[in-house]
């Protein structure tokens, strides 16, 4: 505002920047108040309770999804922690992956297929709505 523009072509702007579809709702509220006047009062009471509900299912989206979080993280860990046991029991068993140009291979792929996996699983439970 103090590069002389107005109040909703900055609360706009601060919506892009912030990538907030509330603030974007909140700068064309205010913009249509100020264009052809109405209850500002009214249009912001919706866009609060619009804002609470959407907290709500955020909420039972994060309760809902956390059980897909946890399988995540034990299926990411199993694999290095079942290696780790095998390596201090029995460190010949794993011998082979390390002096093997073989054994490099199925390392490298065991690896890929861990991020591949991660990802994966990352992208299931990030819900976009």
């Amino acid at each position: 505002m103090a590069n002389g523009a107005g109040v909703a072509e900055s609360v706009n702007a601060l919506a892009e920047e912030l990538d907030l579809h509330e603030l974007r709702l909140f700068g064309t509220a205010i913009e249509t108040n100020l264009r052809f006047g109405g209850s500002l009062t009214a249009v912001l009471a919706n866009l609060i309770e619009n804002i609470r509900r959407r907290g709500a299912v955020d909420r039972e989206v994060r309760a809902n999804t956390s059980q897909i979080r946890a399988s995540a993280w034990i299926l990411g860990l199993l694999p290095l922690l079942a290696s780790a046991v095998v390596m201090l029991s029995n460190p010949s068993y794993t011998r082979y992956f390390i002096d093997e140009p073989a054994g490099n291979k199925m390392l490298i792929f065991a690896g890929l297929s861990e991020l591949v996996g991660a990802f994966l699983m990352r992208s299931i439970v990030r819900i976009k709505y």
